[in-house]
Formats: structure tokens, sequence, C-alpha cells
């Protein structure tokens, strides 16, 4: 690496992860590409988080840039990162994940070549070691062409992708601090207002899962207090009206945000309590009401536009449809507790 500004930014924030961190950061470390700089937040660990950062400071100076907030959670250690970050593109790791060596090479190409705000790749899921991965997000199966020249992704991780900085910072997209599930508006925003994402059908990122402890392990089981992206998905509706004024794109918009809140409604928090489901389902329906009110008459929900979008799995379409149902039939609810009892049972 040479004196000039970095290419690449490279975010880590970190929360008691000592024992991931190192493996996560060497990762970065030994990409193929090496015009990058690695910012690192500790969120105010309690472990030995701190002394692993101090460890890799000391050992390589100007490539890693270590900071500290008391804890704050994963969205704003990433907005403070955002605000040291020199790259002209920036790609965000989760401290416990790791990277194919190519990784900033192939997204980097990907996206300079075709003039890209953002490029994005597959993502494998491993629980041990990447030799036992296997394949949870083929990003050329979650690509869907709309309509000719109307071509996005079902694809919300901020993870598994860069972006081109000036684009975060000339459409004001932040991370929803303070929430959990963040990346699901953040995902929303960036693929719509992207100029273009630029696709690389590769399985590059390896994201770690049901490691004991994370908090999203604790979602997704249920035991822990969720804090529900209500914020971000407000925020969310508010700059995509601002910044899309073409009504073919603005139905798309509509499809990408219903399907969000019907995996809300089924799939994310299907092991919460009736309490938990029926404070999202009331959030549902004053949110479609106030930002969606002509949901009924998408075109890619129920009209002839439909077949467009078949390439989604059946399940996902569905349940858009059927959530986009249960708010006209005020059946939100039931709609929901019916979806967790046969996912439990199944």
């Amino acid at each position: 690496m040479n004196d000039k500004e970095p290419t690449i930014s490279v975010i880590i924030p970190a929360y008691n992860v000592q024992d991931y961190l190192s493996d996560a950061v060497h990762s970065v470390l030994n990409q193929t590409f090496d015009d990058y700089e690695i910012i690192i937040v500790n969120d105010g660990s309690t472990d030995n988080t701190q002394t692993v950062i101090d460890d890799f400071v000391c050992s390589y100076p100007s490539i890693i840039h270590a900071y500290y907030e008391e804890n704050s959670g994963q969205s704003a250690a990433r907005n403070l990162a955002m605000k040291y970050a020199k790259g002209e593109y920036i790609a965000f790791v989760d401290s416990d994940d790791l990277l194919d060596p190519s990784y900033l090479r192939k997204l980097y190409d990907a996206a300079k070549n075709s003039s890209a705000d953002m490029a994005k790749c597959s993502i494998a899921d491993f629980s041990d070691t990447i030799e036992s991965a296997w394949h949870a997000c083929d990003i050329g199966e979650r690509t869907i062409e709309f309509e000719p020249e109307y071509v996005y992704s079902f694809h919300n991780s901020a993870h598994s992708g860069i972006m081109r900085k000036k684009f975060l910072e000339d459409y004001e997209i932040r991370f929803s601090e303070g929430e959990q599930m963040e990346d699901t508006p953040h995902g929303i925003l960036t693929n719509l207002l992207a100029n273009k994402v630029a696709i690389v059908d590769e399985y590059l990122y390896y994201h770690r899962v049901q490691r004991a402890g994370s908090t999203m392990t604790k979602v997704f089981e249920g035991k822990e207090n969720p804090n529900i992206p209500y914020h971000g998905m407000i925020n969310a509706a508010e700059l995509l009206d601002k910044y899309i004024s073409d009504p073919v794109k603005k139905d798309i918009a509509e499809y990408f945000v219903m399907n969000s809140l019907a995996c809300f409604v089924t799939e994310m928090y299907k092991n919460y309590g009736k309490d938990v489901r029926k404070r999202i389902c009331n959030f549902c329906y004053q949110y479609i009401a106030q930002y969606y009110p002509s949901v009924r008459s998408n075109p890619f929900i129920f009209g002839r536009k439909a077949e467009n979008i078949k390439k989604l799995p059946f399940f996902q379409r569905e349940a858009v449809r059927l959530l986009s149902l249960a708010y006209r039939m005020k059946l939100l609810y039931p709609f929901s507790w019916m979806y967790s009892l046969l996912a439990r049972k199944g």
C-alpha cells in the first residue's frame, strides 16, 4: 500500500468477539487487492476484544485504524466508522465473518467496470470452518428483472458487497441506530437508489451463523428483546418517496418494502409470543396506511406484472401476496399467528 487515499475502506464493528475478530481481520489482510484501509470500532466490549484490536493496530499502523465507543450497537459503530472512512468505496464486514481472498478485487473490478454505485456477491453460511460452509444466498437467483432495464436484487445484507461512499452520502443513507435488523431498511435504500448494482455470482463472503451469545442468534431463537427497525423502515419510505419519481420504480419500491414487512410478520419473529407479533402487525397497519395505501393495485403483487417476478421463490411471493390480502381484510395478526404455528410444527 502507498501514501495515497485508500480505494476501499473496510469497516468492522466489534463487540465481545475476542475469539473471532483475529480471523476476520486476517481474511481482509490476505486479500489479493491491497489498496484498502481497515477501520475497527470497538462497541464497548467487555471481553478482550480491545487487546486484539491493539495488537493489530501495533502491527499494521498504516492500514488499521481503531476507534472506541460506549456500547451503542452495530448501527452506531458503522455510522461512526463512516465518518472516518477515506475510501472511494465502503465494505462492511461483520467481526466474526470471513472473506474469500479475491473478495475485494472481484467486487471492485465489477463496480468499476460497470460504473456501478454498488457490487454484491453471494453468501455462504458456516458455523465452524469455511470448509463446512453451505450456500445460503445466491445473488443470481435473487436478482430479478421486473421489467426491461428494471433489474434489482433482493439481497439486503450490508456485508457481502461494496458501496460507493459518495452514493451513500448523496442519498443520506445511514444505519438506523438503536435497532436490530438494521440491514433491512439500509438494503432497501441501497438496492433501489443505486444507479446500478454489479452482480458477482460467486460465493465470496462467509457468514458465521449460530454463534452462541450473538444478538441475532438470540433474536432468531426468540430470546432477545427485539428492537425492530421501525424508525429505519419509516426513514426508508420517506427517502424512497423523496428520491424516486419513476412510477414503475415506485411500484418496485413498494414491492421491496412489502417483502420486508412480510418477513417481519412471518419468518423473522416467528418464535416470539403474541405481544411482540401484535406490535409488529399494528406497526404494519399504520405504516402501510401512511406510505403505501394503494398497495392493493401494485401490478407486481396482484396485477399483470406478477408473472415478471416468478423467478422469486414461491413462498416469498406468496408471503407478500398474503400479507397484502391480510392487510386489506384486517387479518394481519391471524396471518402471523397461523404462520408461526405452522413454522413451529414444521
